[in-house]
């Protein structure tokens, strides 16, 4: 199976980076949202439309976040 190089390096451009946000926004929210709760809800939504990205995070706020794909 062959990939296209520049694609792969676009792909990793866009999903560590944004890993790295969601996985900030939700320990965020366990340690502070939640603090002293026994439950809560956290939703993560990411959509794309015309070439660009919404990340939207909530945990009772929202975290919204617009980027476009790397060219």
């Amino acid at each position: 199976m062959s990939q296209n190089p520049r694609r792969l390096y676009r792909l990793i451009a866009i999903t560590i980076p944004l890993g790295l946000i969601i996985n900030e926004l939700v320990s965020n929210s366990f340690k502070y949202a939640f603090a002293g709760r026994k439950t809560g809800t956290i939703t993560v939504d990411l959509k794309k439309a015309n070439g660009s990205y919404t990340l939207v995070v909530g945990d009772g706020t929202s975290f919204i976040i617009e980027f476009e794909e790397p060219r």
